[in-house]
């Protein structure tokens, strides 16, 4: 008989559909729930933080999940757990009595107030931010991963640019990209910046303006991320501020496709992996991006290195720890 898994995701682009895949692939039987309510007044409520109304909401969706869901699982997977309530947890656990629990932390703890609530609920807890788990004995250390269209050998494509960026408008973002195209168009480097903003960003935002031919209204699909991003030197990673794990972008680029990484995020020099030819770390208030760092070939990572990240074998883990 196959075992049994409940795994509550975050809803965030397609990942939870493909980890839930990763899972199935093991051999074990999937039940997915989305821990995020998607209706539009949960979605406005909790972007202007009216949380009387959000926190009533998340509560609701939270026992529908607790209450729909079946018992005598084998495991329940819970990936960040920021929305899910205590109170879902603890019917959860009841009806699942010998199930072993299973966090995974996709943010760092600083940015995440349920945190402090929720753990105790869990048997096992990772995390993806290096700093966080050496901090926090609970916690064990383990980065993001890679996806089956990011799976290649980037040697034989053409390079169309030299940097490629794309993501979400937030901090500032838009202010850096405005900066970094500047100081790249003045080597005559090749940039293409894709940055997503919201309808209301898009027109009140004064630091939006000036990128108003970066912004893209619409996701891309990930088969195009994948192709400008192989077709570039070089990716553009700005990591959110607050945050100090790698992003999925970093794992990415560099054991999935094999493309050298320009990021902010400074605590990547403290990874095994780090060398400067592969990866330049630039300073958010001061920006410095030689040209030499892209007349340098990338030095691909070892085979058995790169692929423990990618998505089929990055799930294991959480399953078959003691193996």
């Amino acid at each position: 008989m196959k075992k049994r898994v409940l795994f509550i995701g975050i809803g965030f682009y397609d990942y939870d559909l493909i980890i839930q895949q990763a899972i199935e692939k093991l051999g074990f039987e999937v039940d997915y729930f989305c821990e995020t309510p998607k209706t539009i007044t949960y979605t406005i409520s909790n972007h202007l933080k009216i949380r009387s109304i959000s926190n009533r909401i998340k509560s609701k969706h939270s026992i529908l999940i607790a209450t729909k869901c079946k018992e005598n699982y084998d495991f329940i997977f819970v990936i960040k757990g920021d929305v899910i309530t205590p109170e879902s947890l603890e019917i959860i656990r009841q009806k699942n009595k010998t199930a072993k629990t299973i966090l995974y932390l996709w943010d760092s703890i600083k940015r995440m107030s349920n945190y402090k609530k929720i753990e105790s609920y869990f048997d096992t807890i990772y995390s993806f931010d290096r700093v966080d788990a050496l901090n926090d004995n609970k916690l064990k250390f383990k980065p993001l991963f890679y996806r089956s269209e990011y799976k290649r050998d980037g040697s034989n494509h053409s390079f169309l640019f030299d940097l490629f960026f794309i993501g979400w408008a937030h901090s500032d973002r838009a202010t850096l990209l405005q900066k970094i195209a500047s100081i790249l168009e003045e080597q005559k480097l090749k940039v293409k910046f894709f940055i997503f903003v919201g309808k209301m960003s898009y027109y009140i935002s004064k630091s939006i303006r000036t990128v108003r031919s970066m912004t893209i209204r619409k996701p891309i699909s990930p088969k195009a991320v994948v192709k400008y991003s192989t077709h570039s030197r070089a990716v553009l990673d700005l990591a959110h501020p607050l945050q100090t794990g790698l992003t999925m972008r970093t794992i990415e680029v560099l054991f999935g496709i094999n493309r050298k990484l320009i990021t902010t995020n400074k605590d990547i020099a403290n990874y095994s992996f780090y060398n400067e030819n592969n990866i330049l770390i630039i300073n958010r208030e001061n920006l410095e991006i030689p040209k030499s760092f892209f007349e340098k070939d990338f030095i691909p990572y070892p085979k058995e290195f790169i692929d423990s990240f990618f998505i089929e074998n990055w799930v294991k883990d959480f399953f078959y720890e003691d193996k």
